[in-house]
């Protein structure tokens, strides 16, 4: 799904899985996501994408 993503011109995805607390990052022209694990301290950005944009992972905690 993701290479569907980027292939129509996607900058910046996110991928979360709550329940294993696991965030794929998927950026335009990287092979590989970037894996992020554990919510209690991880903040994602919305980098040159969205500017200013951040989100707390702990607020998924469930």
């Amino acid at each position: 799904m993701s290479k569907t993503w980027m292939a129509n011109g996607v900058l910046l995805g996110w991928l979360v899985d709550p329940k294993k607390e696991v965030v794929y990052i998927y950026r335009q022209g990287q092979e590989e996501p970037e894996e992020v694990r554990g919510f209690a301290t991880s903040v994602l950005s919305g980098e040159e994408v969205l500017p200013g944009f951040e989100f707390p992972l702990v607020e998924l905690n469930l």
